[in-house]
């Protein structure tokens, strides 16, 4: 049981990982709005969460790759051959971009004299990247969009009906109730969503035998 919540909590440190890596690949390619200096910034910023996500997909990177010259299914390929030529393309962009510092590398006490051909091949692999980016996001947006519903969305719908629960044990009509805890709860959910007000008051079905009306009868 402990492994089990292990691998959740490991699963849920890469959803927002990944959400992190996102965002911050988002605020790299929009030099124009975030300015040259904090665009290099976030580019080196962007470095620590990149290496953590390799680190965290090791095991499948390895396995992967031990397997280079053996049949793999389709998809997986793809994802090697894609995923390959993805980290190459980035190594060269980020190695490019430091070439072009103008902010980050001077601030270090570090100046180099910046060259036209870096600036447009640096340009030209930022674009390709993007495109290679994005086609890697596709691929893996059902992971994704899966996880966030379970971490994310879920979560919040479970802690919203544990406050209910709460709520509804510490009102006075719980304390009255003599069933069992399961069977309050479910009295006083139906009570409420007729509109009644008072234990004795819940929908028949729900009433223990002590509270059912009597019948009467008419006299003969």
């Amino acid at each position: 049981m402990q492994n089990t919540n292990k691998k959740f909590s490991l699963t849920q440190f890469k959803l927002f990982l990944d959400i992190l890596v996102l965002i911050l690949f988002v605020a790299i390619n929009i030099p124009g709005t975030t300015g040259i200096p904090n665009h290099e910034w976030i580019s080196f910023i962007f470095a620590l969460p990149f290496l953590i996500h390799l680190t965290l997909n090791w095991k499948w990177i390895v396995s992967v790759f031990s397997r280079l010259f053996q049949k793999l299914p389709g998809e997986t390929r793809f994802n090697q051959i894609w995923d390959s030529v993805l980290f190459l393309l980035m190594i060269f962009v980020s190695f490019s971009g430091a070439v072009l510092s103008e902010s980050v590398l001077p601030a270090l006490g570090i100046h180099l004299e910046i060259d036209l051909f870096w600036r447009t091949l640096h340009t030209g692999m930022a674009n390709l990247l993007m495109l290679m980016f994005g086609v890697h996001l596709t691929m893996h947006w059902k992971w994704i969009v899966s996880n966030f519903r379970r971490y994310v969305l879920q979560r919040q719908v479970n802690q919203r009906e544990t406050s209910i629960n709460i709520k509804n044990t510490s009102s006075p009509r719980w304390r009255s109730c003599s069933l069992p805890p399961s069977s309050c709860l479910d009295i006083n959910s139906s009570r409420t969503l007729h509109g009644q007000k008072g234990f004795a008051r819940a929908p028949p079905r729900l009433r223990p035998k002590w509270v059912q009306p009597r019948r009467t009868f008419p006299n003969s």
